[in-house]
């Protein structure tokens, strides 16, 4: 009796270890700057999960300093609504970036209600690079195809399809699918019909180089580039934004990656400037139960990333503003769930902007429908693509029981 009371003692201190754990993990990466980064090193990444190191020197960033006269801060974070013509509901929430000679990125916090699970949860994104990608093809491309790393695949910038509009001798020239007068040149110097890298040329004036780094082409199997990402944006009159990102390296292809920091004020004329201004997006590890590993072409591809804050760097590397933000776990799903977002500078915080989500109790609803489930115990509902819309259809065999 006294072994069973011992145990149950130990039992609900673990517990309680357990729960208190990730709060303070939180506030660890919160107050010391740097411990919850993209290399996985502080704290370890959890078992069989590849550590997403970074393709850049490190930036150091100087603690902003406290202010001697306690002050508190008044205000919420400006946000816009709006539904979307598929029906979705959108957000958008800007988040201030220093200003820097009137080139600097546009980053922003959106929400789609249609969108999936990433490095900030279900349905919100962070707006702030730009990426070229393999892609789908379905019916109106003229086949329905899956991506397979080779010259077929189909591109996209951004999402949007890339229609090639003309060819030269290691030269390819295309278009966005809706038009958005963005001239894109893929340079392909041996002729493999996939370009090494990518020039895009905006109607604003900007040009952004994709891909034109080791440090911005993550691997497939083969060498193959997975992606192009945005390495480097110039304006006509010499000033450069630098992209850097995090690689998760499974040794023959790039199992992960993300954004890890965008530096500019960099000046190319004469005389040459350094960059003085930064972004820093610091990555923590999801919950283990929201990590999940999905197989493209013999690739184990992982899912692993959380971003636990946006941080605005200053000249003289000082942080002069960051954008933390506190997840939970959906009871039902398990899945990554934003809840806050607050703005901080120094030891100052606005007031938090809360999310809260509607979570239905586990389980099935029974719902009439005019559908005939198949008799035959050979046939079987199945979910897959028959249109080519890339939505997915319910296909219910032939319900004669003869069969």
């Amino acid at each position: 009796m006294a072994a069973r009371w011992f145990l149950g003692i130990l039992f609900a201190l673990s517990q309680r270890v357990l729960q208190v754990a990730p709060f303070a993990l939180f506030f660890a990466c919160v107050f010391f700057q740097g411990s919850c980064t993209c290399t996985g090193e502080t704290p370890p990444p959890p078992r069989g999960v590849i550590a997403c190191k970074p393709q850049h020197p490190a930036l150091p960033i100087a603690p902003s300093v406290a202010s001697e006269i306690e002050t508190a801060a008044v205000g919420a974070l400006p946000m816009s609504f709006s539904t979307t013509s598929t029906g979705e509901a959108s957000l958008v929430m800007p988040l201030r970036t220093v200003p820097g000679r009137g080139v600097e990125p546009s980053i922003s916090l959106t929400y789609s209600s249609g969108g999936g699970n990433g490095t900030l949860g279900i349905g919100f994104a962070i707006s702030a690079g730009s990426v070229i990608t393999r892609c789908p093809s379905n019916l109106a491309d003229g086949e329905i195809r899956e991506v397979r790393y080779d010259r077929f695949d189909k591109l996209c910038l951004d999402g949007k399809p890339l229609v090639i509009v003309g060819k030269d001798s290691g030269i390819i020239e295309y278009r966005t699918k809706p038009d958005t007068h963005t001239k894109i040149i893929g340079h392909d110097p041996e002729d493999t019909g996939t370009p090494q890298s990518f020039e895009a040329f905006l109607p604003s004036g900007m040009l952004i180089e994709y891909g034109t780094t080791a440090g911005s082409r993550p691997r497939g199997l083969g060498g193959a580039p997975r992606a192009w990402l945005a390495a480097v944006a110039r304006d006509g009159r010499g000033n450069v934004m630098d992209y850097g990102y995090c690689f998760a390296d499974a040794g023959e292809y790039t199992a992960e990656y993300a954004l890890d920091e965008i530096r500019y004020t960099r000046f190319e004329g004469s005389p040459a400037i350094e960059s003085t201004r930064a972004v820093k997006f610091v990555h923590g590890t999801k919950d283990p139960r929201d990590i999940h590993t999905h197989y493209s072409r013999g690739m184990a591809l992982q899912s692993s990333l959380r971003l636990e804050e946006v941080q605005m760097i200053g000249p003289g590397n000082e942080l002069v503003r960051r954008y933390p933000f506190t997840y939970e776990l959906s009871p039902t799903t398990n899945r990554t769930l934003l809840t806050q977002v607050e703005e901080c500078a120094g030891d100052v915080c606005k007031p938090p902007t809360r999310f809260q989500y509607k979570s239905d109790p586990a389980g099935f609803e029974r719902i009439n429908t005019s559908i005939a489930a198949p008799t035959s115990k050979r046939a079987s509902p199945m979910l897959m693509d028959m249109s080519g819309d890339g939505l997915v259809d319910l296909v219910v065999p032939d319900t004669n029981p003869a069969l």
